[in-house]
């Protein structure tokens, strides 16, 4: 459940967003307690291959990467943005405990849902784990990073998420991530890779309709929490794919001229016939732009580690200074 300040803040960034031009809805509104749930589904879509690509390294490089990750022998606070259902960081808590590290897991996350869930997995599988659950937006979750010198962070960022960030706000996020760490520290960053275009496109525009109920969801969200009117059915989930800018993009198409109200602001937007929402950017990324992200936000790559495919990597990076 979301503070009255969250919820003000959202009715501001809404509004703020269907009043630009072109209008946008800030991704970050997907996931309330329907949208994570939307989200699980798509990472277990046969389309959706970022899942499985990450899954598949987790199995085959947990024990290195568990390896590359410990500096000496503190114990190691692993605090993950955005933790989901933990699929894939359960491999790599697995891979912990079986090295014998002293380690706590801290998973973020603003879906309440989600934590209780995954905090009520992991103990049961993991029985004498150190586990804390957080609901939090990542920028609050960084709180809980350890400032002193007896312990080492590993912040995990993981599902190529750095993707829903157009360029500058990517930098603008790392850096900010950079300044809450102590010298040494690592972030471990799933990043999709660029690859056959029909491939990336599938995986937002999917046969089952999860991806286009997730879309949806932005609109069905706003009605239940701000009390807007939006007729779903006036609005159609389109997606694409721009191999010149690497960026699979998503949009809702109002198929109708159409006013909607916002009982939180006493206040009714305007769509015209075919007029689009921006709702996400998920860009893809070679090998060079990596490397060029991590120098400019502060880090030195340590180690990629990719899926058979080579379709995804998990990059580790080292705070320098």
């Amino acid at each position: 459940m979301q503070t009255q300040e969250q919820t003000d803040i959202m009715t501001q960034e809404v509004i703020e967003g269907l009043k630009a031009q072109p209008k946008y809805i800030l991704s970050k509104y997907f996931y309330d307690d329907k949208g994570s749930e939307l989200f699980t589904q798509i990472m277990h879509m046969p389309e959706y291959y970022l899942t499985d690509s990450e899954l598949n390294i987790f199995k085959r490089y947990s024990r290195q990467i568990v390896n590359s990750l410990l500096v000496d022998s503190r114990p190691v606070n692993l605090v993950e943005l955005g933790a989901g259902d933990g699929l894939k960081t359960r491999l790599l808590v697995q891979a912990l405990m079986n090295q014998g590290v002293a380690f706590s897991y801290v998973p973020v996350d603003i879906s309440e849902e989600a934590i209780v869930q995954l905090q009520s997995k992991f103990k049961k599988e993991f029985p004498g784990l150190e586990i804390d659950g957080k609901i939090k937006d990542y920028e609050a979750g960084l709180g809980d990073l350890q400032h002193d010198s007896s312990s080492q962070n590993v912040v995990l960022f993981l599902g190529s998420t750095i993707g829903n960030f157009e360029r500058k706000e990517a930098v603008d996020f790392l850096q900010m991530i950079n300044q809450k760490l102590k010298k040494d520290d690592i972030l471990l960053i799933g990043f999709d890779l660029v690859k056959d275009p029909d491939i990336i496109l599938k995986a937002y525009n999917d046969k089952q309709g999860i991806t286009r109920r997730f879309n949806l969801n932005l609109l069905e969200r706003f009605n239940r929490e701000l009390g807007a009117d939006f007729d779903i059915s006036n609005f159609r989930h389109y997606p694409l794919y721009d191999p010149l800018s690497k960026a699979a993009k998503s949009f809702l198409l109002s198929e109708k001229d159409q006013d909607v109200f916002f009982e939180a602001l006493d206040e009714t937007i305007h769509f015209d016939k075919w007029e689009f929402i921006f709702t996400e950017i998920s860009r893809k990324f070679d090998l060079p732009t990596v490397n060029r992200l991590s120098k400019d936000a502060g880090f030195s790559v340590y180690r990629n580690f990719a899926n058979e495919a080579h379709y995804f990597i998990d990059s580790l990076w080292k705070k320098l200074e």
